[in-house]
This record gives C-alpha cells, sequence and structure tokens, in this order.
C-alpha cells in the first residue's frame, strides 16, 4: 500500500484548515462582543440575624446585583416585579436590617462587585396584601442600570400571608 502523493490531499487539508480559521474567527468575534456587554447577575435570598442570648430576628429578603462582566455598570434601581407589571419599593424610611446597610444608590460596580437591599418579610407580604394580592404569586427580583436595561433574577413564589407572619 503506498501513500497518496501531497499533491492528491492538498486540497482536503487546505479545506480542513479554512474551516479551522472560520470557527476560530467566529468564536473570536463572539468572545469580544460579549466582552463589552452589561452583564448583572440579580439573586434574592433570606438573611435571618441572630441577637445575643440566641434570640432569631426577623427574617428578611436580601435582593443582590453583582456585575459579572468586565465593564463598570452603574446600578439604579434594586427590587422586586411583580406579574402584573408594577414594582416593589422599601415602604419605610427606616432602612433596611440592623447593622448590614444597604448599597446606596445609584452604584457603579465594576467586575465582581454587588449592590444590596435588604426588605424584610413581613414589609414585602404588607405591600402585596395592600395591592390586593392574598394568594401565592411570584415576585421577580429585578435591576436596572443606568443604560435603562432591566436585569431579571429567578421569579420567586410568595404567600403574603406567610411572609406577614415571618
Amino acid at each position: 500500500m503506498t501513500l497518496p502523493a501531497f499533491s492528491e490531499v492538498k486540497d482536503y487539508i487546505l479545506f480542513a484548515l479554512a474551516i479551522y480559521a472560520a470557527v476560530l474567527s467566529t468564536w473570536n468575534l463572539r468572545q469580544s462582543l460579549f466582552k463589552d456587554r452589561r452583564r448583572i447577575m440579580v439573586t434574592v435570598g433570606s438573611a435571618l440575624p441572630t441577637y445575643d442570648g440566641g434570640k432569631v430576628g426577623n427574617t428578611w429578603a436580601d435582593l443582590k446585583a453583582t456585575n459579572l462582566g468586565q465593564r463598570p455598570v452603574t446600578v439604579t434601581c434594586l427590587t422586586f416585579e411583580l406579574p402584573q407589571g408594577g414594582r416593589l419599593f422599601r415602604m419605610s424610611n427606616g432602612g433596611g436590617m440592623p447593622g448590614v446597610p444597604d448599597t446606596a444608590l445609584p452604584a457603579v460596580l465594576s467586575d465582581g462587585q454587588f449592590a444590596r437591599l435588604l426588605m424584610s418579610y413581613r414589609e414585602i407580604g404588607e405591600a402585596l396584601i395592600e395591592r390586593g394580592i392574598r394568594g401565592i404569586t411570584k415576585i421577580t427580583p429585578v435591576c436596572e442600570d443606568s443604560s435603562g436595561t432591566t436585569h431579571k433574577g429567578e421569579a420567586w413564589d410568595v404567600d403574603p400571608r406567610e411572609l406577614v407572619r415571618m
């Protein structure tokens, strides 16, 4: 068995090299476009303060907007959005959870930094009940940046009556 001459396989090698170059160019273009985008991850969790003597305080919703991109992003709004399109904002001037300050907005976030807002479960439940929502509903953590883009987190199923009791 003899090996084919280079002139016979030259076209196949050049074709494979051209395909490889096209895929690599497309990948590099995608990466460069993706790098310059505003990328904010919005999450919600729970915070439960503990005090001396093992006492536990009221439960708080811990909203965070984290900059995942390489460019700085200015966060102008951090709150919950209702299924009907309205938004929930803090009702009292008392601030957030004692000892844990909220991030003053607008806030410029560089890569990896986050903005935080703490809202009491009771406050969220009362606001939902005032809007006439008494059953289980979905509220979505949202963050708005200075360009007007809204970034949304994963929806959260809540029962307003249960939140008021927490």
